[in-house]
């Protein structure tokens, strides 16, 4: 899979197709457990994010459709508490941040853009960066001679 980490919602008016070779080879489940046309499930909501939202609601038929809508809405979070961080910084000097400036700018940036893995590029971004701006307070630091 080259992709593992993507999610996926297929939705829509599927007029009665047989979608249970899509739900088992995509290991999606549908949620809609209510007819939208009468007696049938017409319209269908079809994830792997099933655990992130709340059931579906029916409600009325909008515009000239006589299918029943369909609210799907992300499921209610318990938010832990968040205790309070305060971080305090030393501002960079002036001759630094253009220093970093310029460096950023005419860095050729392989190490990032060669890369397809979305979270392998966001490594390499964060520890060139980083790497780039240790350096560059070590120099500040060294005496010039």
């Amino acid at each position: 899979m080259k992709y593992p980490a993507a999610k996926l919602v297929i939705c829509g008016d599927l007029n009665r197709l047989d979608m249970s070779e899509i739900l088992h080879q995509l290991h999606l489940t549908q949620v809609v457990d209510f007819p939208t046309l009468q007696q049938a499930k017409l319209d269908l909501i079809m994830t792997d994010l099933h655990h992130l939202y709340s059931s579906p609601l029916p409600l009325p038929p909008m515009g000239r459709t006589n299918h029943r809508s369909i609210l799907w809405l992300p499921a209610p979070t318990t938010s832990l508490s968040h205790s309070r961080v305060i971080k305090t910084y030393q501002p960079m000097p002036d001759s630094a941040l253009k220093l970093f400036g310029q460096w950023v700018t005419q860095h050729p940036w392989n190490e990032v853009l060669q890369v397809e893995d979305v979270h392998m590029k966001w490594r390499n971004f964060v520890f060139t960066t980083t790497f780039q701006q240790r350096a560059s307070q070590c120099t500040h630091l060294m005496p010039r001679g």
